[in-house]
């Protein structure tokens, strides 16, 4: 009987000994893998972090380079007006071809003033050399499949369009808000950079390009974060500029998301630059 006891005891002791391994195990386990994900999790935010930093600084730098190439332009420009000189309409129309050959994420260049003869003297219509139907030089120079366009820009003054408006405005170098536009027939998602010209203090046009914002999409919309993530990227009006869905190329994030709080304070510190 004794020994009966004396077995009973040592189950139960060994039951509970095996229970507090277990319990000890199993908590060992839960901070392990709680710490593990979390790790995971740290690491995968600052994967993100980074890929997202590195294609804004790509977007971020080829806009640079777009506004230092049409601020050069402006430059020519002013002065010419300033010195009281006329330009030359066909080195003009080819030294702005060659920008275009050159920089392939610019879509098109042209220039958009009250009276264009301040710059160029009239001749004979030749549409192909950017020259309208009235002989005034004013090209508007396109892309389409890796191909230029030469049309022309002459006439279609107005201070109501944003590029015009917004350089007025703020007397100074202006970016649109992405917009769609019709070039040949096909709607193109772009943002035009506009660079005011003066006479005598007086405002009197100015000289453009666009960037067609398909280059963006084009350049995440094969990227993936792991095994389901993607990139999209949103304008600080709150337009979603890539996406690997092309429906909502162009639409407004909040209206894709229902107005998510967590999405508005996003956009809010953005444009806050924060």
């Amino acid at each position: 009987m004794f020994g009966s006891y004396k077995e009973n005891f040592g189950n139960k002791l060994l039951i509970k000994v095996l229970l507090t391994i277990t319990l000890v195990f199993s908590i060992t386990i839960f901070f392990i893998t709680k710490f593990s994900y979390q790790t995971e999790r740290e690491s995968a935010q600052k994967y993100i972090e980074e890929m997202s930093k590195s294609y804004a600084n790509d977007i971020g730098s080829k806009m640079s380079q777009a506004i230092t190439i049409n601020e050069s332009y402006a430059n020519l420009y002013q002065s010419a007006i300033d010195n009281n000189t006329k330009l030359d309409a066909p080195v003009m129309l080819s030294n702005m071809i060659s920008t275009m050959k050159e920089n392939k994420n610019i879509f098109g260049i042209w220039i958009d003033m009250k009276d264009i003869s301040y710059f160029y003297e009239k001749k004979s219509v030749d549409i192909k050399n950017g020259y309208n139907d009235k002989g005034d030089f004013g090209p508007y120079i396109t892309r389409q499949n890796d191909q230029l366009s030469v049309s022309t820009n002459v006439d279609l003054y107005s201070e109501e369009s944003n590029w015009i408006k917004g350089a007025l405005e703020t007397k100074k170098t202006f970016i649109t808000e992405p917009y769609l536009y019709s070039v040949n027939g096909k709607e193109v998602l772009m943002n035009s950079i506009s660079s005011p010209i003066y006479k005598n203090n007086e405002f009197i046009g100015v000289v453009g390009l666009d960037i067609a914002l398909d280059i963006i999409n084009d350049l995440i919309k094969d990227i993936k974060v792991f095994e389901n993530g993607y990139l999209s990227i949103v304008d600080n009006y709150g337009m979603i500029l890539g996406h690997p869905n092309k429906d909502f190329v162009s639409k407004k994030l909040l209206d894709i998301t229902k107005e998510n709080s967590d999405y508005k304070n996003i956009l809010e510190n953005s444009k806050n630059n924060k």
